[in-house]
């Protein structure tokens, strides 16, 4: 399945990587695509992305999330 349409599946990506700092975006679409290809039942793309900024976010939580 092409990429862009896993990606437009359910929500908006704009709406998902709104709170992302764009010097991020490539290591969040780098951890989506180890995320998708460690994923036996695949759901929907969008979940692999909210989970991908989730870990990206954790590593960075000091710089990303002002506490």
């Amino acid at each position: 399945m092409p990429i862009n349409h896993v990606l437009t599946e359910s929500q908006d990506v704009e709406e998902i990587l709104k709170n992302v700092p764009q010097h991020l975006w490539p290591e969040v679409i780098a951890e989506f695509i180890g995320i998708v290809d460690l994923e036996i039942e695949r759901p929907k793309g969008c979940d692999f992305l909210c989970k991908a900024v989730e870990q990206v976010s954790q590593r960075h939580s000091q710089k990303v999330i002002p506490q």
